[in-house]
């Protein structure tokens, strides 16, 4: 089973967005059947969590955690009537839920902070910019950046 919750609230006199979406994984949870590009259980909670769908190209945090307690906290600002707007992310994950205060060595524990500008051309076009950096518990530490351009018609 997992648990999450979704808070957010507007800063006094503004249009942006400050969250906290916190969640616990319990008896090592699953979810249907899914495709990796499409992210796991946790993409909803956060930027940090959610994958960009290139490919096998997955999100900065593991999104596919059967057991396992974090937090994804942000602060999102909107400019230009709402037509650009950027996102400051930083999301925690800590594996192993039975002993949370405690270094389990498995290695899976990560924090990241993540970065995302968007800006929209027009009425069709976006232009989306992502950035991050990632401390992975008994991995190579993460980063890395990516721009898109997205076409609705």
């Amino acid at each position: 089973m997992l648990v999450s919750a979704e808070i957010s609230w507007t800063p006094h006199n503004s249009d942006d967005v400050v969250y906290i979406n916190p969640f616990y994984g319990f008896d090592r949870f699953t979810q249907v059947s899914r495709e990796p590009i499409f992210g796991g259980p946790l993409a909803p909670l956060g930027i940090s969590f959610a994958s960009p769908s290139l490919g096998n190209h997955l999100s900065e945090l593991n999104s596919f955690n059967t057991q396992a307690a974090g937090i994804a906290m942000g602060y999102q600002a909107f400019w230009d009537n709402h037509r650009r707007n950027l996102v400051i992310e930083i999301a925690g994950l800590k594996d192993n839920t039975r002993n949370l205060f405690k270094d389990d060595g498995n290695g899976t524990d990560a924090v990241a902070l993540s970065v995302q500008l968007q800006q929209a051309y027009g009425q069709r076009v976006q232009f989306q910019l992502d950035a991050f950096v990632a401390y992975l518990e008994g991995r190579d530490n993460g980063s890395g950046a990516r721009a898109e351009i997205l076409v609705q018609f």
